[in-house]
This record gives structure tokens, sequence and C-alpha cells, in this order.
């Protein structure tokens, strides 16, 4: 396919150190392999900081968290685009070709710490809805309470 030919490299065009994905065994080693100091990745890092602050700051605002909530997995669910579009197009920002035809890049950088926050965003709605369901259990024995002495 068109998308494969502009993924592939002849063997004159890899970098020395280039390494054969076949070799890479682990997520470690995938990992090891990548050139942090390129700046649209470390602008990658930084947008998963923020949003994990966001996240936290915003703990108390279930809305706000719905919001980047569905922010979120709608950009996931837009990578296999975007992995397409970067991976034509890497020259513009990269002096290397991370984007892959099977997604491992952008599902490894991108996806996984996404879906990492959308899981604490999970977490932090039980705990929200633990708390709404204590404090409406307190209030109904409040009011047997109330009525119960009142029949007395």
């Amino acid at each position: 396919s068109l998308l494969q030919e502009k993924m592939s490299y002849k063997q004159s065009q890899l970098p020395k150190d280039a390494i054969n994905t076949q070799d890479i065994d682990s997520i470690y080693k995938f990992l090891a392999h990548i050139d942090w100091t390129e700046p649209f990745l470390q602008g990658l890092v930084i947008f998963h900081v923020l949003s994990m602050l966001t996240i936290i700051a915003t703990r108390k605002r279930v809305w706000i968290q719905g919001f980047l909530f569905t922010v979120l997995l709608v950009s996931i669910s837009l990578t296999e685009r975007a992995n397409e579009w970067l991976a034509t197009n890497f020259k513009l920002y990269a002096k290397l070709q991370y984007f892959d035809s099977q997604g491992m890049f952008i599902s490894l950088t991108y996806s996984a710490p996404v879906l990492i926050n959308c899981v604490i965003i999970l977490i932090n709605w039980f705990f929200i809805s633990g708390d709404m369901l204590v404090k409406v259990k307190r209030k109904q024995i409040e009011v047997e309470s109330k009525e119960s002495k009142k029949d007395k």
C-alpha cells in the first residue's frame, strides 16, 4: 500500500544506529531507542504531564473531567489517521521516522498515557460516587431518625 511504501526505508536510508524492530522484545527497549531530545517528543511529554496535572486539579469538578475524558478518548480514536499523516510528513517536525505502519510508536507514546489518564478519571469518579452514596445514606438515616423521634 502507499502508506507502507512511505513508511518503509531502503537499508541505505537508515541511520547507522538504527535497530531492527524484530530485535525489540520489550517496551523498555523500544522506549530506550527513542531520541527524547526531539522537540515534538518533549512537547508530547509536556502534554501528558499537563493532562495529568489538569485531571488532578479538577478532581472535584465532574463536568470538566467528563469533558476531558471525552476529548481524550476521541483523540485516541483519531490516532490511526494521525499516525498516517505523521508518518508521511515526519520531516516537518522530526529528524527520524518514528511512526510505523502497525502504530506501535503512537500507541506507546500517546494512546497508552492518555488511557492511563482516562483510568485515573474513572477511578476518581468511583471515589466521588462512593462519597455521594455515603452522603445520601447518612441523610436518609438522619431523616428517618427525625421522623421516628416525631412519632414518639
